[in-house]
C-alpha cells in the first residue's frame, strides 16, 4: 500500500494571493542528496526512520527494508523478516535512540495501527510484534507518523493532529495519550513528523498556496520547522527550511520535475536530515546536512568521536579572506569515500571539487571562486564517518 505525495490543485486565487508566506528559518540546509541505494533498489518511498547515529535507515517499500552505511556508501536494501512484513501492509517506521525499539503501521481493514517489536540480542533479530495500546490504535482514525525521541515516548499524527504516549511498564502497551505538544495545539502532518530528541524542534510537513510552471494555484509541500519556546510547552510558528525554497527555484528553473517532500526523520544530534522528495519524478530518499544553526554557527558532526579518535578533520583553508584561489586541506585517519563541495550561505550548491575514495592521510585541493560573486561561502567535507563546515570568505 503506498502513499503517494499529492499536489492539491487549488481553483481559488484568491487563496494564494492573500496568504503570507512562512518566513525562511535561519537555518541553513546543504542541498539535497538522493541516496542511490535506495533509489536503485526500491520503488515508491513512503516512509523512512533513522536511527540516532546516521548509518542504519529504516525505510517503507511494500514493507520495511534496512539500509546501513559504510565506508564505501549506503549498502542494498534488505527487507525484514516476515514476522513484521505481512503481505507487505507495513508501513511507518519509527526507531528509538538506542536501536532497540522499532514502530511500525499495519494496515488493519482500512486503518493503519501501530505496533513495535523489540531486538532480540539471543535471536539476532527482531522480536514479535506488540499491539501498541487501545489509546494509540483508537476506532476510525489510521495513524499517518510516528517518531520516539526515546525508549518510552512516542509522537505520532492521525489526520489533523498530533500526540505523545508514554510506555506503560505493566501493560507492554503505550497509555496516557495526550495532545502534542499542548491540548488544543496540534501540528497538522499527514506525511510524516520528527523531532529533535530534547524535543526543542519540530519538523514536519506543511502546506502553503504557489503556483505550478503553468501558473494554476495549488498547495505545496514544505519541510518546515517549530522552535520550542523558552520556559513554555508551546512553539513558534513553523519556519520553512531553505531546502524548500530552494526546490522552489529548481522547479521553475526545470532542474526539478516536481518539488513534493515527505516523511522528514532527523539524526540524534539534529545536524542531518533525511526526507522522500519526488524532485526526479520517483518518490525516494535524499539527505542534507545542517551548514549552519539557527544561532549562525558552523556545524561540525563527527559520528565515531564519542567511541573513537576522530577519523576525519577539516582545516581552516588559507589563505582567508582570499582572492581569487585558498587551499583546502583535510586529514583522514582511514581510506574512506568523501566529498568536498562548496555552498552558498543559502545552502546551494556552487560546486563540488572532490568526489572520490581517498588514501589515509593529509591532502589538500584547491578551490578557485573565479566567475563567482564576491561574499561567504561555506566549504564542506563529507565522509562516512560524519561531516564539517568551514566558512570562507572571497573579496575580489
Amino acid at each position: 500500500m503506498k502513499r503517494i505525495i499529492i499536489l492539491l490543485v487549488i481553483p481559488i486565487m484568491l487563496l494564494a494571493q492573500t496568504r503570507e508566506k512562512y518566513p525562511q528559518a535561519t537555518e541553513v540546509w546543504s542541498k539535497p542528496e538522493e541516496i542511490k541505494a535506495i533509489s536503485n533498489w526500491a520503488g515508491s518511498v513512503d516512509g523512512i526512520s533513522v536511527s540516532a547515529d546516521g548509518k542504519t535507515l529504516y525505510i517503507s517499500v511494500a514493507g520495511i527494508a534496512v539500509t546501513e552505511l559504510s565506508d564505501t556508501g549506503w549498502t542494498t536494501p534488505y527487507k525484514l523478516g516476515s514476522h513484521i512484513n505481512i503481505d507487505y501492509f507495513v508501513q511507518t517506521p519509527a526507531i528509538t535512540p538506542s536501536g532497540k525499539r522499532l514502530f511500525y503501521t499495519w494496515l488493519m481493514g482500512s486503518l493503519w495501527h501501530m505496533y513495535y517489536s523489540d531486538w532480540d540480542s539471543f535471536k539476532n533479530d527482531w522480536g514479535k510484534p506488540v499491539n501498541c495500546g487501545p489509546e494509540v490504535n483508537i476506532p476510525y482514525y489510521g495513524i499517518s507518523g510516528v517518531t520516539a525521541p526515546d525508549d518510552t515516548t512516542i509522537i505520532f499524527t492521525r489526520p489533523n493532529a498530533s500526540y505523545i504516549s508514554y510506555y506503560n511498564n505493566t501493560t507492554k502497551q503505550y497509555n496516557t495519550v495526550k495532545d502534542f505538544p499542548s491540548e488544543g495545539l496540534n501540528f497538522s502532518s499527514d506525511y510524516g513528523i520528527t523531532t529533535t530528541q530534547d524535543l526543542s524542534k519540530v519538523y514536519y510537513l506543511s502546506t502553503q498556496p504557489d503556483t505550478t510552471l503553468d501558473g494554476r494555484y495549488y498547495l505545496k509541500e514544505d519541510l518546515v520547522v517549530c522552535y520550542k519556546k523558552a520556559n513554555s510547552s508551546d512553539y513558534t510558528r513553523p519556519y520553512v527550511l531553505n531546502i524548500s525554497y530552494q526546490a522552489d527555484t529548481l522547479y521553475f528553473t526545470r532542474e526539478y520535475s516536481k518539488r513534493g517532500q515527505a516523511y522528514p526523520t532527523i539524526t540524534a544530534d539534529g545536524k542531518t536530515l533525511f526526507f522522500v522528495a519526488t524532485y526526479h519524478d520517483k518518490q525516494t530518499v535524499y539527505v542534507s546536512h545542517m551548514l549552519i544553526d539557527e544561532n549562525g554557527i558552523p556545524v561540525s558532526v563527527d559520528y565515531e568521536s564519542l567511541s573513537l579518535p576522530s577519523s576525519f578533520k577539516l582545516y581552516s583553508p588559507y589563505p582567508n579572506p582570499f582572492n581569487a584561489t585558498t587551499t583546502i586541506e583535510y586529514e583522514l585517519n582511514k581510506e574512506s569515500k568523501i566529498s568536498i563541495t562548496i555552498y552558498d550561505t543559502l545552502g546551494r550548491k556552487v560546486k563540488e571539487l572532490l568526489n572520490a575514495i581517498k588514501q589515509a592521510g593529509r591532502h589538500k585541493t584547491a578551490f578557485n571562486a573565479s566567475g563567482l560573486s564576491s561574499g561567504v561561502y561555506l566549504v564542506v567535507l563529507n565522509t562516512s564517518s560524519g561531516f564539517s563546515v568551514k566558512k570562507l570568505t572571497y573579496l575580489k
